[in-house]
């Protein structure tokens, strides 16, 4: 009786197994991508955890993810996503969910901290451990203040302050001029400077990702014009993906721009195209005078693109592009036996063009080549009344450089830099004696990383510059960083700044005659400039929800270069006093100079919807003389004391984010950007910027911004405070 009941208890189980089969016998796959939720952009390197597997799986350089061999017999699929940067994604789907292929969105991480940069090391590295003291400006911040600019977007940076000068937008840090930082775009050089500063106002905030800063001497990987530091500008990567983008806005003195972009793909590849065209009439803060007191007017018209080719795994070529054109326009006054009125235009147009191809070499190694080239055209001339050419400038300066570099990590901990560049550069020029002229230089640069005891960093670094009219330079750089615990650390370094002269300080012949002034290159008796820079920052990182910073910097500069004034005796012909009764000038290294202080700032996600973040500088910036027995005198335009702030509060219920930021600046020793050396004999007083910003989402991917410049309306006439209080208002969309 059992055996029978035994029997056809296991047929009816064999029948069971025949007639209905196990989901488990069978497996599907699974196909997904990860892209940016706010972008579209896909991302690479996000992790994918599933209740399925002990193991994980990876997102490719195009966002995609394949899982093999899911058993059939699961109905619901959990996963969950993780990336640097981003907040973690949990998601749940049926079978039936999964079409052809399934997307995942990230939100981007509040906190900037978990963003990777690159400028500080050449290398990739998460923010909060990188070793060299690196400030980021996300996009996401872009957003908050409205900046349509760099210059905009660095302004209310720690460290750093941003001024109009001759050039347009020009910007110190830590109290080291404008022509002694170097600019980057994409880690190329950007070009087109005037009287040694460049103009930041020039370049949209449209596609670009994040601004890096690096403060204090940049040379061992960055070589000349770094002794200050290094802006790193870093556009967005192209993506496959199709999506479009508007920006517009109107404001006060009738300024206006407009921006376009569209994200597509091109044969499995991804394609980024911005294009901007900005206007302004600009203002005048004394309207008894006919002068421009105040910004010219500005047309500006950019272009910027970027194409992205992943060719196979392991190899990936950008292509980048850019193109900008523009218009100035200005009033300016001369006293030559009675007032006289010129009008004044300026034509500036710049090309870019940068190819980089990436190959990683197995698992601990990569090599990349960038081959990069720039030109900018710059006419100035000045017209009499009736309009009639009195005085003009041309000049056109380009820039053709090969870069390489190897990165290999030799064993665990222990990681090698080495990379090497070769540049040509040539001013072809009406203000050069020869008509055209360039300089030509090479370099070597190797840096070893070596972690001790998951604690300590140690980054020493070398660079072997040759310059064809000043030899060989050595720049030696040591960063050493202590991991103390999971929440605080140090970073310290020192290192050895070069910067060569200009091939304007060269061969310049400036002859400005209509506004009484003339300057000459300094030729073969120039030396280069040479600096040693020392910084201590002390970092608590609190959870992800505050980071507190305190610094102490020091730029000892020797050599600088300027123009200092002939004395009338030194001059073959003495009546020229009477032409340029402004005086005439050469270059020269005139002086020593030395800035020190400390930094303080403060970033706080108080709650999920505030966010707070303090900044203050106290600086000392003296002009030491080209002589020991020289008195100290400070440095023009480096105010002592500044305070910045920044304040939001999202207010979800109404998809409206309220935004507040300024900054506080001391009285400083004031040198208009047209004075001339020797002309500072005054202090502007101090200043208080307070401004104002409602973003709010109107429908779906539309929003709108509007936002209030100098609330308290504090001008300032005689010392260029400006604008006054202004308005913008702005329509943004993302589809």
């Amino acid at each position: 009786m059992v055996r029978s009941v035994t029997k056809n208890v296991l047929s009816i189980v064999i029948l069971m197994l025949i007639a209905f089969p196990s989901y488990s016998a069978f497996a599907f796959t699974i196909n997904g991508i990860i892209k940016d939720a706010d972008t579209g952009e896909s991302l690479a390197g996000a992790i994918i955890y599933t209740h399925l597997a002990t193991t994980g799986w990876t997102s490719d350089d195009q966002g995609r993810f394949v899982m093999h061999d899911v058993p059939d017999d699961y109905i619901m699929i959990k996963l969950h996503v993780h990336l640097i940067g981003y907040k973690d994604q949990f998601v749940e789907f049926t079978q039936s969910d999964v079409q052809s292929v399934v997307e995942i969105f990230l939100a981007p991480s509040p906190w900037k901290m978990d963003n990777v940069v690159v400028t500080g090391t050449r290398r990739d590295y998460i923010l909060k451990d990188v070793p060299v003291t690196t400030e980021l400006i996300t996009s996401e911040e872009f957003k908050k203040t409205g900046s349509l600019s760099v210059d905009e977007a660095l302004d209310s940076q720690i460290g750093i302050e941003v001024f109009d000068d001759l050039s347009g937008k020009g910007l110190s840090l830590r109290g080291v001029d404008p022509k002694r930082v170097l600019v980057l775009i994409d880690g190329n050089r950007a070009v087109g400077r005037i009287a040694g500063s460049l103009d930041l106002g020039q370049f949209s905030l449209g596609n670009i990702k994040q601004i890096e800063i690096v403060k204090g001497s940049g040379s061992t990987l960055y070589g000349s014009d770094a002794i200050g530091g290094v802006v790193n500008i870093i556009t967005r990567n192209a993506t496959p993906e199709i999506g479009y983008n508007f920006y517009s806005s109107y404001g006060s003195y009738n300024s206006y721009d407009f921006q376009a972009g569209v994200n597509s793909g091109i044969i499995g590849s991804g394609l980024n195209l911005i294009a901007k065209y900005e206007h302004t009439d600009g203002f005048d803060l004394d309207e008894s005078t006919e002068h421009t007191n105040g910004i010219e007017e500005i047309d500006r018209f950019n272009v910027n693109g970027k194409t992205s080719f992943n060719i196979k795994p392991g190899w990936n070529i950008d292509v980048t592009s850019g193109f900008m054109m523009e218009n100035k326009n200005w009033i300016e006054t001369e006293t030559m036996g009675g007032i006289t009125n010129f009008d004044d235009d300026e034509e500036n147009f710049r090309i870019d063009a940068a190819v980089k191809s990436r190959w990683s070499l197995k698992e601990k190694a990569d090599f990349s080549i960038n081959i990069h080239g720039t030109f900018y055209d710059h006419t100035w001339e000045k017209f009499g009344r009736p309009r009639a050419l009195i005085d003009q400038s041309h000049s056109v300066d380009d820039l053709f450089a090969v870069s390489m570099q190897y990165n290999r990590m030799l064993a665990d901990k222990h990681i090698l830099t080495f990379g090497g560049d070769a540049v040509r550069q040539s001013l072809d020029s009406d203000q050069l004696a020869s008509g055209k002229e360039e300089v030509v230089y090479s370099d070597l640069y190797a840096q070893y990383e070596w972690r001790l005891l998951d604690k300590y960093m140690f980054l020493p670094g070398i660079r072997w510059e040759h310059h064809e009219t000043y030899g060989d330079h050595f720049n030696p750089s040591m960063n050493v960083m202590w991991d103390a615990c999971s929440y605080f650390n140090l970073r310290g370094s020192v290192s050895r700044g070069f910067r060569a002269p200009s091939i304007k300080e060269l061969y310049f012949e400036f002859d400005h005659s209509a506004a009484g002034v003339k300057v000459s290159g300094g030729g073969d008796d120039l030396e280069p400039e040479k600096s040693w820079n020392y910084s201590l920052t002390g970092e608590i990182n609190y959870r992800k929800k505050a980071v507190h910073r305190l610094t102490y910097f020091r730029n000892d500069l020797d050599n600088l270069i300027d123009y200092a004034r002939i004395d009338p005796s030194e001059l073959n012909n003495p009546s020229d006093t009477l032409i340029y009764f402004r005086g005439i000038y050469r270059y020269d290294n005139v002086l020593k100079a030395k800035t020190q202080g400390i930094e303080w700032e403060t970033e706080i996600n108080l709650y999920d919807d505030i966010d707070l973040s303090f900044s203050y500088t106290f600086m000392t910036a003296k002009d030491l003389g080209d002589d020991p027995t020289d008195e100290e005198t400070d440095l023009v335009n480096r105010p002592e004391h500044i305070f910045k702030f920044y304040a939001t509060y999202a207010i979800n219920a109404f998809d409206t984010r309220l935004n507040l930021w300024g900054n506080w600046q001391d009285q400083k020793l004031w040198e208009a950007a047209t004075g001339g050396p020797g002309s500072a004999d005054s202090y502007a007083p101090s200043r208080f910027v307070l401004n104002a910003g409602v973003d709010k989402k109107v429908y779906e991917n539309l929003s709108a911004l509007v936002k209030v410049f100098n609330v308290t309306d504090e001008t300032d006439a005689e010392y260029a405070y400006w604008p006054q209080r202004s308005f913008s208002v702005s329509l943004r969309y993302n589809f």
